[in-house]
């Protein structure tokens, strides 16, 4: 029978320690010397070997290092380094060692002892240093400690010495304070940071290992027993006793023990509790691992647990011959040996999807698996991580990434790729990177060959996307993967002046943002020109794109994007990429590059079928700017930047310092975006297109540049300013278009001048004696001054080419047979790419062609433009500033005289209530005032008002201004400043309960005196919530909306009934419920950033969605029409207002206001018994809408943004007012 594997739940004896390494006992070898192969280490083994048999008498072996076998039965004396002994390469797999090239340095040395890392009993002496002189050095000190006897032994020893080079690894140098460790441990678990102290516990075990300073061990053992002691408490941890995330801890967690476990100052008893602490930390890491038996490319949530799964499967098995070890080994196994088999992982993001390559590779490298590099996924990623690096060396922030400059989590996957597959140009890379960002740590198998520039990756380059995951993600429901492509770029060589631009191709994976076919990134001249990065901001407003509205909405943006064309030449480049049945179009985005010059992008928007559609091109940059020529002009410390259009859109220009945010460490341009919107109103037939043509270049000292662009087709441009006239523009391979005073192309796309022809799909071009024609479409360049081109066919073609007077071409270097009539040269071409040469002298006649005077014929589709006429003035009746801006409000009768005061609260932190136009009282809090709520709490005829205040304080104050209780939110992951207050019975007592929303990932309820009844983990900062009974039982739920993709139902004893979770993206603006259906029970309305309406039951399943085109900046639930059933009213940042039916689909009237609408406000405004909206814009402009068809029935302009409105009855007439603050701090009342 099989021996039966103990289980580590049994665990009553620790592993054995082996502290003392034997070389010679009693006269016998008891050791083996490992050398690299080079024959200076031949004679620094014999050295070795010469002095121990001076001492000895005995003889040890000298060994290669691939002679040695994976579990050696002989103590080791390991000489070299990771790159140049494999015994090393595969110990520095499980972190024994950190010697490599840059650990310990040039000159420095490492010896240590390393015991027992096969589990045979056998030790190994490290005498090691990153170069010859290291070593040597080490072959000294090693030397240096041995005595003279029949037997020779060796203790615990680690002796080292850094180099420069070393000392760029965090804390090498530093000496632990325990005292100060431990209270930071503290106060980590209090705020509930990521990892728990997994993190801290891992680092430290490593820094044992770097180090060899006791005090590390020390503390790892404290964080260990301190973490367990926390765990056993039951701490209201999201994600568990652990901590959150804290499986992605472990993979250093087991090496970290595995060495520190040997230090002396450990007893056994101590070892034997930490042994089981960690059993029972794996055990709970387990599930994090997911369904391996789902065949996907791998998250990197899962490969964090798997990888430090494999690692403490490893030690378990090995020492401890533990049954569950296989089963943690089985789980890895499953998860990277799939991922294998592909070159990209499940995230479409360039910080996370690099953290999955890296696990894969530890993984792949430690345990001697080297599938991933010999079916080439690792050089086709590492490729892909050069690509995506634009010219000032920063990897491109594409998917969740705030930082513009990337996380720089692709340097260790580089650096394990030199030293694996010693392929120069990835050094050459992390040489340009380091060089920017020099950020170096431990354990990254750090190697060293000599560069070489990927000139390979030059040029136009189109990435494919990986076939697993195209499976993964459903790819063969939207595209032939054929036709997708994950990026596209663009290089004019590396050099940080040189141009550089990306194009995406993907909207789906892991932490993906919906940026599909949008431009994130143009380089030149040193600096960033494109604007994009968030970690939140995923929508595709916020990426260089087209947003597309059919009829006001708009739909999730598709997640493949087509390559329908692309060609790479010596002067020009070109590719088209198409998203299809996007919202009723296909758009087209044409990019037309003339190399070291500029940029022409562009975007044909092809309807599928006849309607009213809304098109903005968004275009994000940095700098001082000034709208001008249909675009921008761009300004960063004196170097120029243009957006040049052509006339047709309305431009309009705005600031977002939230998201400019990220760019704090940018040093050339202040820290705010500015966002221009290029936007066309158009009704469309069905395949009519509508087109943007956009220039973009640089300007600068040495190539100074001032182009002008004018559209003379509907397809094509001119350009001039260029040095020379250029046409260029889009058509079709088989329609003919003839160009004012230029040539006459049939091309998918072209870019021609009078010495540079290009098209790209093409099948005739003729202009003055030059021309060509062939049976089948063809992308060429032809240089017209040198005579030389080249073309690529996709079959065999004929061509005809028009050559006054020339009667022979080359074709690869060779006279082709032609047959020539009146002068046309025919000849035949096979399929493939084809140097060519053709001499001519045209260009002088071309470019007086290209002087004639023109008249452009470009045809401009059907406006639909909504008029908003004149309209009546709304009646101010008073205004009031001081502690605004405000930007909560709500009325309430504090007086008891019938009259409703406005209570307000502000960016300055007051609490006002103002009576006719005058302060009645104030209330100072510490800190910005989100949310102000009113409501009698006591059951005593007198209103209270709530408040949340940025000084994570909930205050309840009087209706004559003073504080009845106020209770501080405690720490917790982030500062518990309150988003969010309003109150509802929500125990069904009769009394109302204080409901509380913090920054601090909780909610929070109070009884009406200030007890605290609960708080819930509600994951990520609160936005808005309200309270509602929504299950007919008398009791409030409270509807709680959140910054992430969780949004919560919580019942009245403050558990969790249930989660919503939008698959389009985070954050809720707003919630509100009602009955929408007529079936008596409520219906719970997000207003969701992810541009949806999200209508739920009261079970939590989805009802419908509605999707505005962008942010759904608020929402209620009114009876509109008076049917008995209640609309749904909802404002976007589409410059929308809507009313939409309980089915989700017909809208009773919709208002485009023409401006991003911030807020909205629902009450029978004019006492004719029926519901009017108040609207408030981002341009200042407060709008009153129709109750049956939205007309506009009067405005009023405010200064500065309108940032919340409230229905209010100010003057006791039984008809509400319109209360309106804008960002001026202002606050007026509206009649």
């Amino acid at each position: 029978m099989p021996k039966r594997k103990m289980s580590l739940r049994n665990l009553k004896r620790v592993k054995s320690l082996h502290p003392e390494t034997i070389l010679v006992k009693q006269g016998k070898p008891s050791a083996v010397i490992v050398r690299p192969r080079h024959t200076e280490y031949l004679e620094i083994a014999r050295g070795i070997q010469a002095q121990i048999k001076s001492l000895t008498g005995v003889s040890l072996s000298i060994v290669t290092a691939d002679r040695v076998s994976e579990k050696p039965k002989r103590n080791l004396i390991l000489l070299g380094n990771l790159n140049n002994n494999s015994v090393v390469f595969r110990l520095y797999g499980y972190n024994y060692t950190p010697v490599d090239a840059i650990y310990p340095g040039k000159g420095g040395y490492l010896y240590h002892s390393i015991h027992d890392p096969w589990g045979t009993g056998s030790n190994a002496l490290g005498v090691f240093g990153s170069d010859l002189d290291g070593v040597r050095a080490a072959v000294d000190r090693f030397l240096h400690g041995l005595k003279q006897g029949r037997t020779l032994t060796v203790g615990r020893v680690f002796d080292v010495k850094f180099g420069a080079e070393a000392l760029r690894i965090p804390g090498l140098v530093k000496d632990p304070d325990l005292n100060s460790e431990m209270e930071a441990a503290e106060e980590a678990l209090q705020r509930g940071e990521h990892t728990g102290l997994w993190g801290r516990i891992g680092e430290r075990g490593l820094l044992y290992g770097l180090t060899g300073n006791e005090a590390y061990a020390e503390l790892y053992k404290r964080l260990v027993f301190r973490m367990y002691e926390h765990a056993m408490s039951d701490p209201d941890n999201y994600g568990g006793i652990w901590g959150f995330d804290a499986d992605f801890a472990l993979h250093k967690v087991i090496p970290g023990w595995d060495l520190v476990e040997e230090s002396p100052n450990i007893t056994s008893q101590e070892r034997l509790r930490i042994t089981r602490i960690l059993f029972e930390f794996i055990t709970d890491c387990v599930p994090h691992v997911g369904n391996m038996e789902v065949p996907h490319v791998r998250h990197n949530h899962t490969t964090f647990a798997a990888l430090g799964l494999y690692y403490s499967g490893v030690y378990y098995r090995k020492y401890y011959g533990a049954g569950e070890a296989e089963d943690w080994i089985s789980l890895a196994d499953k998860c990277f040996q799939l991922q294998a088999r592909a070159y990209k992982p499940h995230e479409d993001c360039s910080g996370y999807q690099w953290l999955t390559h890296y696990h894969l590779t530890k993984y792949s490298l430690s345990k001697g698996d080297m599938t991933f590099f010999d079916n080439g996924c690792a050089r086709m990623a590492a490729d892909y991580a050069i690509l995506t690096t634009d010219n000032l060396g920063y990897a491109l922030p594409y998917g969740d990434n705030a930082s513009p400059f990337g996380w720089w989590s692709e340097l260790p996957y580089l650096r394990a790729s030199v030293c694996v597959m010693g392929d120069g140009r990835y050094q050459w890379m992390l040489n340009k990177k380091t060089a920017v960002e020099p950020r170096y740590s431990a354990y990254e198998y750090h190697s060293s060959v000599k560069p070489e520039e990927p000139s390979d990756l030059d040029g136009t380059q189109t990435f494919p996307v990986d076939p697993l995951y195209y499976d993964s993600n459903n790819g063969s429901s939207y595209l032939p993967y054929k036709k997708t492509v994950d990026k596209v770029v663009f290089r004019d060589g590396f050099d940080p002046d040189a141009q550089y631009l990306f194009l995406d191709g993907l909207s789906n994976g892991g932490h993906k943002h919906y940026d599909g076919n949008s431009i994130s990134r143009i380089t030149e001249n040193g600096r960033i020109w494109l604007a994009d990065c968030d970690y939140i901001k995923s929508l595709p407003k916020f990426h260089n794109g087209v947003l597309v509205f059919k009829n006001g909405q708009s739909m999730e943006i598709p997640p493949f994007v087509e390559l329908e064309r692309s060609a790479n030449f010596e002067q020009t480049g070109f590719s088209e990429t198409t998203l299809r049945k996007y919202s009723g179009v296909d758009w087209h985005r044409n990019i037309i590059w003339n190399r070291g010059r500029y940029f022409l992008v562009v975007d044909e928007m092809e309807a599928r079928e006849e309607d009213d559609y809304s098109f903005r091109a968004v275009w994000q940059t940095l700098g001082n700017v000034e709208v001008q020529n249909g675009g921008l002009s761009v300004d960063q410390d004196g170097e120029q930047f243009y957006i040049t259009g052509v006339p047709g859109t309305t431009l309009k220009l705005e600031d977002d310092e939230v998201t400019g945010g990220n760019w704090e460490e940018y040093k050339h341009a202040p820290p705010v975006v500015r966002i221009l919107q290029q936007i066309a109103d158009v009704h469309l037939k069905k395949r009519e297109n509508f087109r943007y043509f956009n220039l973009l270049y640089c300007s600068d000292a040495d190539q100074p540049q001032s182009l002008r662009m004018t559209q003379l087709t509907d397809g094509a441009i001119r350009i001039d300013g260029a040095g020379e006239v250029v046409y260029a523009g889009v058509g079709h391979p088989q329609t003919v278009q003839q160009i004012p005073s230029g040539p006459d192309v049939t091309a998918a796309q072209f870019h021609l001048s009078p010495s540079v022809f290009s098209i790209v799909d093409g099948t005739s071009l003729q202009w003055g004696g030059l021309g060509f024609k062939t049976d089948r479409p063809v992308s060429l360049e032809y240089l017209v001054r040198e005579g030389s081109g080249k073309l690529i066919a996709s079959g065999r073609t004929q061509v005809s080419f028009l050559a006054e007077g020339r009667s022979t071409v080359l074709v690869n270097g060779d006279e082709t047979r032609t047959r020539q009539t009146g002068g046309v040269l025919r000849f035949e071409v096979s399929k493939g790419e084809h140097a060519f040469r053709l001499i001519t002298d045209e260009v002088n006649r071309l470019r007086q062609l290209s002087e004639r005077k023109f008249r452009p014929v470009a045809r401009k589709p059907k406006a639909s433009q909504v008029s908003k006429g004149k309209v009546k003035l709304l009646k101010p009746v008073w205004t009031y500033s001081g502690g605004g801006p405000f930007l909560s409000i709500r009325g309430a009768d504090l007086t008891s005289d019938g009259h409703q005061e406005v209570v307000a609260g502000g960016t300055g932190g007051d609490v006002c209530a103002v009576k006719e136009g005058d302060i009645l009282w104030r209330y100072r809090t510490g800190g910005e005032v989100r949310s102000v709520w009113t409501a009698d709490l006591e059951n005593d005829g007198q209103t209270e008002v709530i408040a949340g205040s940025a000084d994570t304080h909930v205050y309840v104050l009087s209706a004559g201004g003073k504080k009845r209780w106020d209770f501080e939110i405690p720490l917790y992951y982030r500062t518990p400043m309150i988003r969010t207050v309003f109150a509802g019975d929500i125990n069904g007592d009769g009394n109302l309960e204080v409901i509380v929303g913090a920054e601090s990932w909780r909610y929070y309820a109070f009884t009406h005196d200030g007890k605290e009844l609960w708080h819930q983990m509600t994951v990520h900062s609160s936005t808005q919530g309200c309270a509602a009974d929504i299950d007919g039982d008398g009791r409030a739920e409270i509807l709680a909306g959140t910054e992430y993709h969780r949004w919560h139902c919580i019942d009245g004893n403050g558990e969790i009934r249930w989660s919503y979770q939008p698959a389009t993206g985070p954050r809720t603006n707003s919630v509100a419920a009602g009955d929408v259906d007529g079936d008596g029970m409520k219906e719970v309305v997000f207003a969701g950033a992810d541009t949806n309406l999200h209508t739920l039951k009261a079970d939590g399943k989805l009802l419908w969605q509605f999707n505005t085109g962008d942010e759904v900046t608020q929402v209620d639930v009114v009876d509109m029409d008076g049917d008995g059933l209640d609309e749904v009213v909802a404002c976007s940042m589409s410059f929308n207002v809507y009313v939409v039916k309980g089915d989700g689909k017909t809208q009773l009237w919709r208002r485009d206001l023409g401006e991003v609408v911030r807020c909205i406000s629902v009450g029978d405004f004019n006492g004719d018994g029926k519901p009017e909206v108040a609207a408030g814009t981002e341009d200042g402009i407060v709008y009153l809408l129709d109750n049956s068809s939205g007309r506009v029935m009067g405005r009023h302009q405010m200064e500065g943004a309108i940032l919340a409105l409230a229905a209010v009855d100010v003057d006791g007439d039984s008809v509400v007012e319109i209360v309106a603050s804008s960002a001026s701090g202002n606050m007026v009342v509206l009649k």
